[in-house]
Order: C-alpha cells, then structure tokens, then sequence
C-alpha cells in the first residue's frame, strides 16, 4: 500500500495533503488512473511482451551486493539488467532481512551468494570495503566480471556487451563524469602503510579520479584485484581505513595509472534522486547514458514500498509512463 508520507514527498514535500486527485493530476499524461491503494508500482505500469535482449556468454557474470539498507536499489539493478540481457546475475548476500524481495529477484534468475567479509563490519561502509573480495570469489568460477554498485541501474540491450567489450581490452573503471570529487583525496597518512598514488593527486583533471561503482574486469586483472585487497587488509591492521574519504574507491584510486571511461555514459550521476518512478524508467527506457548512478547519500528509491514487479524476462515498462 503507498504510504502517505511517500506520496507527499513525491509530489514535493512531506507537509502536503494528499488526496487521489493530486496523485491523478501527477499522473495526467500517463493516460492511467492510479488506484490510491495500489503499490507505488502498480501493474499499470508494466506490460506483457519481451523487451530487446542481448546474450553475454557464460563465462561472464554480472555481480553486485547489498545488505537490507539497499535491497530497493538491488531490485531495480536486478530488474534493468535482467530485463535487457541474458546473464548471470549474483547477489552477494550482506544481510538482506526481507524474504518476500528475495524470492522474487530468485523467480527472475538472480542468484544470491554468502561470504565472510574480512574487513570488520564495525566500520562505516564495511559492505563496500569487501568489494574486491567479492569481485575475486566471481572471478574463481567466471572470467569475466562486471560489477554494478547496488544504486546502480542501466539502460539499453547493448549495455553489458559494450561493457564486456571494452573489458575484454583491459581493466574498465568510468571517472566521475559532471563530478569533481574535491572529497575523494585519500589522507597523506595512509601512505606511511602503502605505496603512495601512482598519479598524484591534481596531476589530473577534477573529473580524472575513477568510481569503483561500475567495474569491468577479467581473470587477466587478478593483480589488481589483489592488489586492492591487500592495501585494504594493510590500512585494517594499522587502523587507517578512516584515511580512505570513500572507503574502497579509496584505494583503487591509488592503484591505476591507465585511461578511465567516460563518466557521462557509464556512471552518469546525473541518475534521479526524487523517487518519482516515471524518471527512473525513463532513465532505463530511453536515456542517454549506458549506466545511471545514484551515488551520494539520497537514493531515489529510497521510499518505495510493495514491490512485486512482474519478471523481467516476460515484461516491459509501458511507453507512456516514460517522459
């Protein structure tokens, strides 16, 4: 059922009397009349047909991870990329409570995987720290991996294949696109601990710094990979992971020295932040930009309440909801 405070956010502010005509109003040129006890995805919005599909090959897995703070985003990264492609689709596991979400992302082909993590969860952002533990586990049963962060969501068939593609030729890590991360320097000492930056900080344009949030890799980039684990497994032990400003990203930063991609279309942060679910498959129906990133602290599905959308193999979002 939609909740009342989530609505009223949705149409600009949580103060703000709802009534059905309001949400109707909102919804005019959708040409749909949205029951006020519906979801806020309601079956209007779906349906029955396959959407154009690509085929990545089974040496290749799409991986992501999220623990209940982010199942929202998970379901949408899951539904997108499973709606587009035929993939292998892993889930790691960090501690998702709601079982009915689960089962659903099962239904569509997702599967979920279990690890230790050996960065302690007792730091702040302890899910994103193990993240090249994760991306190693998949790289021991697939050559291929293509990480999304779990804000993630993509747009078009050819996304993932052009993604591989472009993996297959080296390490794959976008920069921040319209972003300058003035936050992202690391403090000088961590460097007392490991090896400083490879290209030192403003060597580089503003938008230069990569974001871990969308990785491409092979059985080929395993130094990487474990070169990232161990200066994380360092700075634990000498207590300076509070050094790395965005944790994980921290570290890769330091670690490459080669072209990034372009930030605009494979980590696009210019992703919807405002809940208003029209945006969002828009963003995935008919963008510009091959991946959408809602990174930051304000995630646009943050609010959403009773998903139970219909399998992404069998359904597509309707035209008209898009704008």
């Amino acid at each position: 059922m939609i909740k009342i405070q989530t609505v009223a956010h949705l149409l600009g502010g949580d103060n703000v009397k709802i009534t059905k005509e309001m949400i109707l109003e909102n919804m005019k040129n959708k040409k749909v009349e949205i029951n006020i006890t519906s979801s806020e995805f309601p079956s209007q919005f779906f349906e029955e047909g396959v959407s154009q599909r690509a085929v990545l090959p089974k040496d290749t897995v799409v991986i992501t991870a999220t623990d209940q703070g982010f199942i929202n985003g998970a379901y949408l990264l899951a539904w997108t990329v499973l709606n587009n492609t035929d993939t292998d689709f892993i889930c790691y596991d960090l501690g998702i409570t709601d079982s009915g979400m689960k089962k659903q992302m099962q239904s569509w082909g997702t599967k979920f995987m279990f690890m230790r993590p050996p960065i302690s969860r007792n730091y702040n952002g302890w899910q994103t720290l193990n993240k090249p533990w994760y991306i190693a586990h998949a790289l021991s049963s697939y050559k291929n991996v293509l990480w999304l962060d779990a804000d993630v969501w993509i747009y078009g068939h050819n996304t993932l294949v052009e993604m591989l593609e472009i993996t297959k030729s080296g390490f794959f890590i976008p920069d921040h696109g319209i972003h300058c991360p003035a936050t992202n320097r690391n403090d000088p000492k961590i460097y007392k601990f490991v090896p400083s930056p490879k290209i030192e900080w403003g060597q580089r344009a503003d938008n230069y710094w990569p974001c871990a949030g969308v990785i491409g890799c092979s059985d080929r980039d395993k130094e990487i990979i474990n070169e990232w684990k161990n200066r994380l497994v360092t700075l634990d032990i000498n207590r300076a992971i509070d050094g790395l400003p965005w944790f994980d990203q921290g570290v890769i930063q330091d670690i490459i020295d080669f072209e990034l991609q372009n930030g605009y279309i494979w980590n696009n942060l210019n992703a919807h932040r405002n809940g208003d679910p029209c945006r969002i498959f828009t963003q995935s129906y008919s963008g510009f930009s091959n991946i959408y990133h809602a990174g930051g602290q304000v995630k646009p599905w943050r609010n959403w309440v009773n998903l139970n959308w219909p399998n992404p193999k069998a359904a597509r979002w309707k035209k008209e909801f898009v704008r």
